[in-house]
């Protein structure tokens, strides 16, 4: 059986969609459970209407607590052999458990990842290799490594919650550790998760002052996760793409912060020197540049450095 844990805050304009998505699938053997993190809009009674018309739904309502927290709480009440999330502003398509479950136990793999729509651009792995950093390396590039709804996990081998009070990359630090105690990765090459970007609630839409502590806190764990790739190669690889990927995470939130408009030029600039100056570790953005392969892009942490 499978787990399907869907953490839920203020969602009702794609909750409908997300949940019909989940029951309507090929594969039935399943349980669904939904974790209401406080929502103060129609969500409850969403969940507590689904979960009147099928067996399978459990809803679980919390005080709002974080997403971490709503997945941990999923986790504690999971009771299948393999754990899938979804967000509850995404849809899934109706294979998409018949084909990750399928090559999970095909394969006798630790884990199955498939591919994502976003918007109308697809991502999608090819299975070229089978050896597991080869593939960590192949995930990473096609931008697959990052999120939980595009895996199937088994349970007994999920040894580490997800960061309780982390707002960003919560995902990939529990795909992180994760990886680090498996050894065999399955590969579902059909894109078969949408992940929607137009949420405006979404915690990547919006300027966010802790987002900054976040990624400096991620820059270090992925470095961690790093020196336990045993080719020297792919280590390389895998830390010139995530510097690359943090620093403009970084500059992004900045950038927002300059659309938003709430702040005149000098106060901006202001606080861009504060902001800049507070990074202990000067690495993170020197390493960023130079992992970075668009020169407009080398301006812009050129001059923010």
């Amino acid at each position: 059986m499978v787990s399907v844990i869907v953490p839920i805050y203020n969602a009702e304009k794609y909750l409908n969609e997300c949940i019909s998505s989940i029951l309507s699938q090929s594969y039935k053997d399943f349980e669904l459970i939904l974790i209401d993190d406080g929502s103060t809009d129609k969500s409850q009674n969403i969940c507590n209407e689904f979960a009147k018309k099928d067996l399978r739904i459990t809803v679980v309502h919390q005080e709002n607590s974080g997403v971490s927290a709503a997945r941990n709480n999923g986790l504690k009440n999971a009771k299948g052999e393999f754990v899938a999330f979804v967000d509850s502003d995404d849809y899934v398509e109706k294979n998409w458990l018949e084909l990750l479950v399928k090559a999970i136990t095909t394969e006798e793999a630790d884990i199955a990842v498939c591919g994502m729509k976003i918007d109308k651009q697809e991502r999608i792995l090819s299975k070229s290799s089978e050896a597991k950093e080869n593939i960590l390396l192949d995930l990473q590039k096609c931008g697959l490594m990052y999120s939980t709804f595009n895996k199937l996990y088994r349970r007994n081998l999920i040894h580490s919650d997800f960061t309780d009070g982390l707002k960003f990359g919560e995902d990939l630090l529990f795909n992180l550790e994760y990886f680090k105690n498996i050894k065999t990765i399955a590969i579902v090459s059909q894109a078969l998760c949408f992940y929607r970007k137009d949420n405006p609630m979404s915690a990547t839409a919006n300027f966010r002052e802790d987002k900054f502590k976040d990624i400096l806190y991620l820059y270090k764990k992925t470095h961690n996760f790093c020196e336990t790739i045993n080719d020297s190669n792919i280590r390389k690889k895998m830390l010139r793409k995530f510097n690359a990927l943090h620093v403009w995470d970084y500059l992004g939130n900045l950038q927002r912060l300059v659309e938003s408009k709430k702040n005149s030029y000098r106060e901006n600039y202001k606080y861009f020197k504060l902001i800049l100056s507070d990074i202990d570790d000067k690495k993170f953005l020197k390493e960023g540049f130079y992992a970075f392969t668009s020169f407009n892009k080398k301006i812009i942490a050129y001059f923010a450095y």
